[in-house]
């Protein structure tokens, strides 16, 4: 399905003197717009840098739900974060989260809102990809379940192109050419790309599990090399949830190569070194 551009219709009544917030009167306002259009130059009405056309603003108003729409369209204006992201595609993310927690369950939100949120969601994903922000991506994805079905290809499709890339991108990696490369995969040396991996929409589980499986592939190329690149990899690995059980079993084996930790008995022994060098600190007349 194609992107279906939002422009709220609340300035243009707004700009126009059109009543909208009580009783709406449909028949009045489509008589109203119909003179505005009928005067308008080229047939466009511009409002703030908006520009409106008969045919858009007609059909939305001639649909059927069109009063029930009408709630959405005013809490839509309402609120500044979610009007700049259906409108200029800016995405303040914490503020979108925090406002969409009001329309969670309310299917006739979703069918509103989603085919004029599949393109900027896209956008946003894009964003964080051009930014090496994984982990911001993760917290974006919460906003999945606001796409229908018919919208998630134009949602998802910079994200399909990212993870294609980078399979393609550890097929060419090797321990020789691994200094020229790591750039490229610098994204997976930070911390908290696991919440990108963990918040992919269902459909795309073969693209983490062939991730998951290219950057375990991956620190074993690396582990007598670039061992510290490979501890980091290994961190979010653990943490990459709903993996095939041998997938988890290796990540956990591979880790402990990684994150070597002491035993207990060892941990004890350098404590009662320290007790010793105090106390013998003590018996001598202090530290001076």
């Amino acid at each position: 399905m194609a992107e279906k551009q939002y422009i709220s219709p609340i300035r243009l009544f707004e700009h126009l003197g059109i009543e909208y917030k009580d009783d709406i009167n449909i028949s009045r306002i489509k008589k109203h717009l119909n003179a505005e259009f009928s005067i308008a130059r080229d047939g466009f009405i511009e409002v703030d840098g908006h520009s409106y056309n008969k045919h858009d603003v007609m059909a939305e108003i001639e649909r059927l739900d069109f009063t029930g729409r009408m709630h959405y369209h005013i809490q839509v204006w309402k609120n500044h974060f979610l009007l700049a992201i259906l409108e200029s595609n800016e995405a303040n993310f914490p503020e979108v989260l925090s406002a969409m927690d009001n329309f969670q369950n309310d299917d006739a939100f979703d069918e509103f809102f989603s085919p004029y949120f599949a393109g900027p969601f896209n956008i946003a994903a894009r964003y964080c990809i051009n930014n090496n922000d994984l982990p911001s991506l993760g917290e974006w994805y919460r906003l999945q379940a606001f796409l229908l079905p018919e919208d998630r290809e134009v949602g998802f499709a910079s994200t399909r192109i990212f993870l294609e890339d980078n399979l393609k991108l550890f097929n060419n990696i090797s321990k020789e050419n691994y200094p020229t490369f790591r750039p490229k995969v610098e994204h997976w040396l930070r911390w908290g790309w696991h919440k990108f991996l963990n918040n992919l929409p269902h459909e795309f589980y073969h693209y983490k599990e062939e991730i998951a499986v290219s950057l375990i592939n991956l620190t074993v190329t690396l582990q007598k090399t670039n061992k510290d690149d490979c501890r980091d990899i290994s961190n979010d690995l653990m943490l990459v949830k709903d993996l095939r059980e041998d997938l988890q079993d290796t990540i956990i084996n591979n880790d402990k190569a990684f994150n070597v930790v002491q035993s207990s008995g060892s941990n004890n022994y350098w404590w009662v070194l320290w007790v010793v060098i105090i106390l013998g600190r003590v018996a001598s007349g202090g530290c001076n």
